[in-house]
């Protein structure tokens, strides 16, 4: 199945399951569905329509329920919970800050509602863009790093959390441990790298790990910094070119809409590496699979 299909399969199985019991909308479930992990189907969702898959949820049954409430004579409890909403308190304050009045105010005087239309996954082909990448074999990778636990549940958030972090570590001058400890490594010398994975984390898929570090090639690990061993595999290496993070950013969404709808390769795991070397570009790793 390509990827479109797979993400369309996704979108349908929401709009199919927008009035059904929580654990059938789960992000796993949906997911499977696109035969994606949880961590990609996300960022994908996200990059794409600068939603999480939460808030598409959401937004579709606040704009359903208005619908019910102007065209039935169901009582607004019924609405409530049929969309999801366990008190009427709930609903109306969700109610509201979606359609900017309440649902009494609504169906007394047949106010405006706002409309939110379902996702269909459409490819454009527009200019020409050069999207620099190689596949690369390695062997499995140590890495020593400062590490932190950051939620999935908003990719907008990481967005705004991740960067907090990184800014942290280099006014604790983690970055030049990183650099210093760096100088003999194999693969990776004088380069600091980003990982991204689910090391340590809970099973449900709520959390991601973000580590900062450099290969380890050795020597004793610093106190606060822990040991991580990415297996060998195939990895796909992006150029990333401009000012970081948006660089790193625009790079993300250049992979999932010019390069995965058109690959045989499929993304693994949940696992991304940027590597950042002293007075060279960036790039970003991402490990893949041709099955």
């Amino acid at each position: 199945m390509d990827w479109t299909t797979g993400i369309q399969n996704a979108i349908d199985y929401i709009e199919d399951n927008l009035t059904s019991e929580p654990s059938k909308l789960s992000v796993a479930n949906i997911a499977s569905y696109a035969y994606s992990s949880e961590y990609h189907f996300q960022r994908v969702f996200s990059i794409l329509t600068n939603l999480t898959v939460a808030e598409y949820i959401r937004n579709r049954r606040l704009s359903l329920a208005g619908e019910e409430l102007i065209l039935t004579n169901k009582k607004i409890i019924d609405i409530a919970m049929k969309y999801g909403y366990e008190t009427p308190e709930s609903f109306t304050k969700a109610f509201t800050r979606f359609h900017g009045f309440t649902p009494m105010s609504i169906r007394q005087n047949n106010g405006n509602l706002k409309s939110f239309n379902r996702l269909t996954i459409k490819l454009k082909l527009e200019g020409g863009t050069l999207l620099d990448y190689q596949i690369s074999d390695r062997p499995n990778i140590q890495i020593v790093a400062k590490s932190r636990k950051f939620s999935t549940a908003s990719l907008e958030e990481n967005n705004r959390e991740i960067p907090k972090f990184c800014i942290e570590c280099y006014k604790d001058s983690v970055f030049d441990t990183i650099l210093k400890m760096s100088s003999s490594a194999k693969n990776f010398p004088y380069a600091v790298l980003g990982l991204r994975d689910s090391g340590d984390c809970n099973s449900n898929g709520s959390e991601l790990r973000y580590s900062i570090g450099c290969e380890y090639s050795g020597g004793i690990i610093p106190k606060g910094y822990s040991l991580i061993e990415l297996p060998a595999q195939k990895w796909a290496v992006f150029k990333c070119k401009g000012e970081m993070p948006k660089a790193m950013q625009e790079l993300w969404y250049q992979v999932y809409t010019e390069f995965m709808p058109f690959t045989t390769y499929h993304l693994i795991d949940n696992i991304t590496l940027e590597v950042c070397p002293k007075g060279t570009e960036n790039t970003l790793w991402i490990p893949i699979s041709e099955t």
